[in-house]
């Protein structure tokens, strides 16, 4: 590597060698430089090829600057560089001076009289280019100095007399490089050429490596400043006055080894083999792309683990790449891992976790269990009181007779029960077990067969079955309002649930929606405890039982005692209302039979079957083939909305 406080000293003239101290020249040893490049190719990948440009372009400006110096002189003074010769120009032939011969009119040459009268070739206009770095910014030209005639020497024959003749016009260009004129002249074109490009001993000998690397162990070469640079260093120069413009101060050492080896490769000589010395190097201007190689070829160490380049872009193999991401999975799971080992669970964060745990635990232990016992245990169990009450009283009827009333033996038989007065006897034991009983309900072709309970209020037995114990589906109950049972009241009204789940209780009275629905079950068997009734089926219907489902109008189905002329008038309102016409009549001193129970038409609605006691002496079979459907039947207004009805054609109808 470079040492970063010494350069070597280029012997050349002053305007050549200052471009070596520019400060964006950077030098770098070639021996180790390639050595070191070379065992950390992925580093330096793709800086041979820019070496190999750069000494393409060096060769070019060699030839450019050895184009123009020939062209100011004879080509005697300035032969070609090695660098730049072709194959057949090898071994160039040494070339000798023969005496001047002066022309037939008795003028002197260009050449001798540049020589002999330099100062009419002096032009205080072209100012003389240096390019060291420490000149001060203002410059201040120094007098020219005026060069005395001297009349030259006859050349000798020969090599040798040829070489003398070289360094002395070499000496007298070193002489007049002051700015006076010859070399400095030359300089000044070459400055203000940008094509042209200011070259030193280091920039020669990279050349020769060129066309014979194996020759050199290790040569110095230089690339110019930025073309931005050197145009404006040179436009700087060129504008300052003369006055200000000084001459160079430092003497160049003719006899020094570096000049005679520089001057041998300058005329194409052997050039002397020299041993390189520790600071031996080439001159380069690395472009800045990021990276810092001077520190990575003082670290040789890290190039066997590069980090990726700027613009640089690591490629891996599929297995690499596989292998790889399975080792991030890994450790990532061991980083978890430890985490939750280094941070265990805290005494709270446990208990509330394990709260957390056991509240969803019982909650889906309890609704596994509310759905089991809704939808399993419950039917099961209401199925088997409800055929255990049916099959008692069949067995009571049968030991019975129909019109028996309670008599000593039953009573006997249940010491302590007060029966009422002309109870039937076949509802005694049933009667001794719940002393709210009042009636048996039945319908043929429905699957209702149920005991009629009348709790202290509409509500008491909607969760209640007959011996009093909970169920979700109740029992059949009379409205608590009634109190006649041996006569009768003029409206009979019996409640009932409609599960959704299942047909219990009253579940099955949806049949009655439809006329093919009435016609499987036209009759009702409906009996209290003081006497057995028959019902014919005269009128379904769909009501509210909340007032805002009608314009807050609430239909009173469920009287239970009025007069003759309004219950007239309920008969004409159910009339609107019935889905079909049962072919069944009815007339004002008739009682009839309401059962209810609930529907989803909409929200609070209720389905209700109206039936006609029989009359004495009348058939007990019913006419089905009278029945009609009816085309409008009224409804509430709810009913309307939910089945998205735009007219309501009884809205204005009068309420009864």
């Amino acid at each position: 590597m470079a040492n970063d406080n010494e350069k070597k000293p280029s012997s050349l003239p002053e305007g050549l060698s200052s471009i070596a101290d520019d400060e964006a020249i950077t030098e770098i040893n070639l021996t180790d430089f390639l050595e070191e490049s070379s065992k950390a190719a992925p580093l330096f990948e793709g800086f041979h090829e820019d070496i190999e440009s750069t000494e393409k372009s060096i060769e070019s400006e060699l030839q450019s600057l050895y184009d123009d110096i020939v062209g100011s002189g004879p080509e005697v003074i300035v032969p070609k560089p090695m660098s730049v010769l072709t194959a057949s120009e090898a071994e160039p032939a040494k070339v000798a001076l023969s005496d001047p011969q002066i022309p037939e009119d008795g003028e002197a040459s260009s050449l001798d009289d540049l020589w002999m009268n330099p100062e009419d070739y002096y032009d205080e206009e072209i100012p003389v280019v240096s390019l060291d770095e420490d000149e001060p910014d203002v410059y201040e030209v120094s007098e020219p100095q005026v060069v005395e005639e001297e009349t030259p020497e006859e050349p000798e024959t020969g090599a040798d007399a040829a070489k003398d003749d070289i360094f002395s016009m070499i000496d007298m260009l070193k002489a007049d490089s002051d700015g006076e004129t010859g070399f400095g002249d030359i300089l000044s074109e070459i400055e203000a050429n940008q094509g042209i490009a200011t070259v030193d001993t280091e920039l020669s000998v990279a050349a020769s490596l060129v066309t014979d690397p194996a020759a050199y162990e290790a040569d110095d070469t230089v690339w110019d400043l930025p073309e931005e640079e050197t145009d404006s260093a040179v436009e700087a120069v060129a504008d300052a006055p003369a006055e200000e413009i000084p001459a160079p101060e430092k003497a160049v050492d003719t006899d020094s080894e570096d000049f005679q080896r520089e001057l041998a490769i300058l005329l194409g000589d052997e050039v002397p083999e020299e041993k390189p010395s520790a600071s031996a190097g080439f001159m380069i201007d690395i472009p800045d792309d990021g990276n810092d190689y001077e520190a990575a070829a003082a670290q040789p160490e890290k190039l066997y683990e590069p980090e990726p380049m700027g613009s640089g872009i690591a490629y891996m193999t599929e297995e690499e790449f596989e292998a790889k991401e399975a080792e991030k999975k890994a450790k990532r799971k061991r980083e978890k891992k430890e985490e939750k080992e280094e941070k265990p669970e805290s005494k709270a964060a446990g208990i509330v976790r394990k709260v957390v745990l056991a509240i969803s635990a019982i909650t889906i232990v309890v609704c596994s269990a509310i759905i089991v016992n809704t939808y399993i245990v419950q039917p099961l169990m209401f199925r088997k009181t409800a055929q255990q009450v049916a099959d008692q009283m069949s067995q009571n009827i049968s030991q019975h007779d129909q019109t028996a009333v309670v008599d000593s033996r039953l009573e006997s038989e249940f010491p302590g029960v007060e029966f009422p007065e002309g109870m039937l006897a076949k509802y005694g034991q049933l009667y001794a077990a719940n002393k709210d009983l009042r009636g048996w309900v039945s319908i043929d072709g429905l699957d209702i067969n149920f005991p009629v309970a009348q709790g202290v209020d509409n509500d008491y037995y909607l969760e209640k079955d007959i011996y009093g114990k909970y169920t979700m589906y109740g029992v059949p109950f009379f409205d608590y309002r009634m109190t006649d049972f041996r006569n009768l009241h003029r409206n009979n009204v019996i409640y009932g649930h409609n599960m959704r789940s299942d047909d219990y209780i009253f579940g099955n009275l949806e049949n009655y929606r439809t006329v093919d629905g009435f016609k499987t079950a036209p009759v009702i068997e409906c009996n209290t405890i003081y006497g057995d009734y028959t019902w014919f089926v005269y009128a379904v219907f769909i009501t509210n039982s909340d007032p805002k489902d009608d314009n807050g109008y609430l239909f009173p189905y469920n009287f239970i005692d009025i007069s003759t002329a309004k219950f007239e008038g309920y008969i004409d309102e159910i009339d609107k209302r019935k889905l079909y016409t049962t072919g069944v009549d009815i007339n004002v001193s008739d009682k009839i039979l309401t059962l209810s129970t609930c529907c989803y038409d909409f929200n609070e609605a209720r389905l209700v079957v109206v039936a006609r006691l029989k009359r004495d002496g009348e058939s007990v079979s019913v006419d089905t083939s009278k029945a009609i459907e009816n085309p409008n039947p009224k409804y509430p207004q709810a009913w309307y909305d939910a089945n998205k009805k735009a007219v309501n054609p009884y809205a204005q109808d009068a309420r009864w």
